[in-house]
């Protein structure tokens, strides 16, 4: 096989993984990994958050990373711009 037939042969790859992606969102599936805070653990971080908890304290307490602390905060402060 030549580099243009495995070339060809990457872009069937990319556009059957496309429409396969797209199929499942369809169906209602939800993609990507799971979150590491519950629902309710989040709502528990914004609640402390705005009670002047820093977000290495929180981190710590739910042994997580900083930076699922502050995506928490930062989706929550998107929803209300939105």
């Amino acid at each position: 096989m030549s580099w243009s037939g495995a070339w060809d042969a990457r872009a069937d790859i990319r556009e059957l993984t496309k429409r396969g992606l797209a199929k499942a969102k369809a169906r209602g599936v939800v993609l990507g990994r799971p979150s590491a805070l519950t629902d309710e653990q989040q709502t528990e971080v914004l609640r402390k958050l705005s009670e002047g908890a820093t977000v290495y304290g929180l981190a710590l307490e739910f042994d997580v990373d900083r930076r699922s602390i502050r995506r928490v905060r930062d989706s929550a402060a998107a929803a209300v711009d939105a």
